[in-house]
């Protein structure tokens, strides 16, 4: 949802001190732990399948 709010809003989506900006600096650092614990549960089931 937010990438989708940054790209109705443009530029003024990525410029400091609007909202959608936050927001989607925000939720960066979220999306990169969830990422990262798919990669260990895919490292984990492979191990455990070997």
């Amino acid at each position: 949802m937010i990438s989708l709010a940054v790209q109705l809003h443009g530029g003024n989506g990525v410029r400091h001190g609007f909202a959608v900006e936050t927001l989607s600096r925000d939720i960066r650092a979220l999306r990169i732990y969830d990422g990262a614990i798919d990669v260990q549960r895919v490292i984990l089931a492979r191990s455990l399948l070997a």
